[in-house]
């Protein structure tokens, strides 16, 4: 196949803190059952996430996020493990 192109845009993805509304998100590392554990660079609450943050998805010049989506998909809802 032949190579194709064309020009996008970088989207930074990040995610404020539940707990103290100020912090971002910092993924662990960790990936558990129901999701990527994540520590708030503030106070240091953990909570899981569907994806991965901060991230940077990438999309042509006529397109954007669709923001609708991106609330839908922004947690996984599970709790986290006390033994911390």
């Amino acid at each position: 196949m032949a190579e194709i192109f064309r020009k996008v845009q970088p989207y930074e993805f990040n995610y404020v803190c539940d707990q103290c509304l100020r912090g971002m998100m910092q993924a662990t590392g960790k990936v558990m059952q129901g999701g990527i554990e994540h520590q708030c660079m503030i106070c240091s609450h953990k909570q899981l996430l569907a994806k991965s943050y901060p991230h940077v998805e990438y999309f042509a010049e006529q397109e954007s996020p669709d923001w609708k989506a991106v609330q839908a998909d922004k947690t996984t809802n599970a709790p986290m493990p006390t033994s911390f």
